[in-house]
Formats: C-alpha cells, structure tokens, sequence
C-alpha cells in the first residue's frame, strides 16, 4: 500500500479532560528528553468517533520501555513490561490503561504465528498494523496544535464507516484478525470493505486459523462477547464460518438459535432473577461450549485463561445435564422442581436450562411462577434443624428434607415460625406413620 499522509486537526473534536491531561504530561516528557512519540490507534479513532475511551497507545521511536518508567515516575500506576515486544503498560486505579510500544517491524514466520519484532521506524509501525482506522496517529510534541497524521486512508474509511486491511497478506499474518475484523464492524456499526471481505473469506476457507492456538482464539472471541452487540458479532462468525477449524467447530444453528433467545427473550428472566453481567458472561460460556461434551472441555481448560470460578459453573452444568433435562421433561414440573435446579446449578445454570428448553412453555412458566417468591423466599430452617429430632441421615432424613422444601415453597412460609411449624408437622407425621407400620 502506498503511505500518502493526510493531515486533520485533532482539536476539531472533544477531548476529555483525562485524556488531554495524560497527553500534556507525555507532551512534556517527550519534549524534556527530545522523544518523538505518537499518540496512536484506538483513542484516535475514538475520539474521531465521539466515542469515550479510557485505553490511550502511544508509539515511541527507539525506545517506549525507558519512555515509559519516565512517565510512571509522574504519574504512578501499575507497571508492567512485554520486552519479547518491546513495549510496556501502565494502569491507573481511575480505570486508564497507557500502553507504551517502540516503534516496530513485524516479522511473521508462518500464518498464525507470533510475529519475531525488531525495532522499526514510523512508517514500518504503522504497517504492521490491523486496519486503516486503527493506523492513525497524533504527534504529542505538537500539543496544543495536535493534528491527525493519516498514511493509510483510515479517517476516510472512518467517514465511509469501512473495516479495510492493509495488505493481502494481513489475514495469513494474523488470523486472528478476522475475528477482530467482525468486532469492530458490530462494534462501530461499520461495514467490512469489499475487497477485505474477500480476503478474509478466502483465508477462512484456507483454513489458516487453525494454525492459532485455542487460547488466543478464546480472547478475542470474550472480546466479542464484551461489547453491545456481541449477539450479532457471535451470528457473523457463524455466517463467516468463522468457527470452523477451532475447538468451537461444532457451533451449529442451534447454538445460533440459542444466542437469538438470550437477545430477544430473557429480558423478563434478567430483571426477575436480577442477572448481573457476570452472571450473563457464565451463560454465553456455557451457550458457546454447549456442543463440546465434559472430557474435550476439560482438556481445553488446560488451555483457556479462564477463572477457576467459572469453569467449576461450567463443569457442575455439565455433570448435572443430564439429570436436569430429565427432570424439566417429567410430565408433572413444579415450582419445587425450579428451586432444586437452583440448588444443583445456581440461576445461571437456571437460565441456561431455560435456553435450551425454550420451547417446553410448561417450564418456562414454572420459573416466571417461582419468580414471584424467589425474592422473598429465605430458608431459615436447615438441616441442623432437622437433626435436633434425633433423626440419622438416611431415605427418612432426605425425604424429611425434600418435603419441607416442598411445603415452604408451595405454602410460600417466608417466616422462621412457619417454616419450623411446618417441620414439627412433618416429623409428627413421620413418627405417627412409624407407629402404625409397627402395629
């Protein structure tokens, strides 16, 4: 591609006042040291945009690591280095994440590989990069009179709203960017420039992703899964067949169908149950691994940076399937029988199961009946209560046990009275069955 620059004035558009205070800071370092550094990527785009952005990427030449510990000596901050990459990080507790790279050369060996990085200069920085509207750049040095410096066409695209490449090559390089290619076309509700698009279906069908491994993969799939529109970003892979040679190839359009629900259907289940979105990550993980059977998931834990909270939820879902699938398809359901999926899986697990039993309405009524005590509902009495009759655990204690559930659910007992009422009542009953079978 050839490099033609265009100039814009940032100042045209709004700035907050963080970032403006960060890039008066690195304004002055840059000046003190005589260090040329480039504000550069996302925040640029974003500011284009009227987009707020807290992640600022600045670009040094020669040397970003001893830019980077002047700059943490004003404005503290977590440090951390990437020098295999030349580059480094600081994030401040206001949530502001500073990313400091030396302008680089990337060298790929073959598809899919990490790149091996030399230092570079301004122009082979700006061509390793992943699309024309993330090669933007403003010299900080310039501050106040900022201008966009664009070598690429990216404010056009950005004006004409397209995700473009910048070489042929771009999707061999680095597969992963197709997938990120989808997230910010979903993202930004941009469209994937044409000749883009073909590249990128030609190395889908190439099957060059195959050479990524899984863990990579995984992150910029959660990427698409953090923004607005992930729904749509999920169904693009699926169009773009984007899932085929990953360990997510067995999506299907169940899957698909599965995902439109949680879009279109369980706004009334998140207010009801008070869905965190937390809680909503842990449902879309076990939507998207709901094809790959408990022994694969488990070798690809061994892969995936995921937190050991969640993959125990996925692993318990898992080993409960079948038992839950069984008892939502009785003939007989009741609200007792929502309250022990709870018990068993938590509410994600809950609404995970009502995903894929969508269409069974006399479950989905069930849980919408079981929502109007679930705030109210506190179990008071528990087992300690139980043992104070004297009874060993057993067939008798467990079906004590299942009975009072039963009854403080379907009595809707919110009160420790009641619900110790309702057990002396049982026990009794026990006891007076006992009698009679022994006479």
């Amino acid at each position: 591609m050839k490099l033609k620059i265009y100039r814009e004035n940032l100042n045209q558009y709004t700035i907050n006042n963080e970032v403006r205070n960060i890039l008066f800071i690195v304004s002055e370092i840059s000046k003190e040291y005589n260090k040329e550094v480039y504000l550069v990527g996302g925040q640029v785009r974003d500011i284009i945009l009227g987009y707020k952005s807290k992640d600022l990427d600045f670009v040094v030449i020669d040397d970003a690591i001893d830019f980077l510990e002047k700059l943490h000596t004003r404005i503290g901050g977590e440090l951390r280095y990437y020098k295999n990459f030349l580059s480094g990080s600081i994030e401040l507790k206001r949530g502001i994440n500073i990313d400091l790279t030396t302008a680089r050369k990337e060298v790929y060996e073959k598809p899919g590989s990490l790149p091996t990085v030399f230092k570079g200069n301004l122009l082979e920085d700006i061509k390793r990069r992943d699309f024309t509207i993330n090669c933007l750049l403003v010299d900080v040095r310039k501050l106040p009179n900022l201008e966009i410096l664009d070598f690429v066409g990216g404010i056009k695209d950005l004006k004409n709203k397209k995700i473009r490449i910048l070489h042929n090559r771009s999707f061999i390089d680095d597969p992963t960017r197709m997938i990120r290619a989808i997230r910010f076309a979903c993202k930004l509700g941009f469209k994937i420039e044409k000749d883009t698009r073909i590249s990128l279906l030609n190395s889908v069908e190439k099957g060059y992703i195959r050479f990524v491994n899984e863990d990579r993969i995984f992150r910029e799939i959660l990427k698409i899964l953090s923004i607005n529109q992930k729904y749509i970003g999920i169904h693009m892979l699926y169009a773009y067949n984007l899932f085929k040679n990953t360990f997510l190839s067995n999506i299907d359009e169940n899957t698909m169908k599965y995902f439109s629900i949680i879009e279109n259907d369980l706004s009334l289940f998140k207010k009801i149950y008070s869905i965190t979105s937390e809680s909503m990550d842990l449902i879309n993980l076990l939507i998207l691994f709901h094809n790959i059977d408990l022994s694969y998931l488990l070798e690809l834990f061994q892969k995936l940076n995921i937190k050991k909270k969640i993959r125990k939820a996925i692993v318990n879902v898992k080993n409960n399937y079948s038992y839950i699938n069984n008892l939502i398809n009785r003939s007989r359901i009741s609200v007792v029988t929502i309250y022990k999926i709870i018990d068993l899986v938590n509410i994600e697990g809950l609404i995970y199961f009502a995903i894929i039993n969508f269409s069974n309405n006399i479950f989905i009524e069930k849980i919408k009946e079981y929502s109007v005590i679930y705030n109210k509902l506190k179990f008071f009495v528990s087992g300690k209560d139980i043992k104070k009759y004297n009874l060993k655990p057993g067939p008798l204690y467990k079906q004590i046990k299942d009975q009072l559930i039963f009854e403080i659910i379907t009595k809707k007992a919110y009160k420790k009275k009641e619900q110790l009422e309702i057990l002396n009542k049982i026990i009794k009953e026990s006891e007076s069955r006992d009698v009679n079978d022994d006479n």
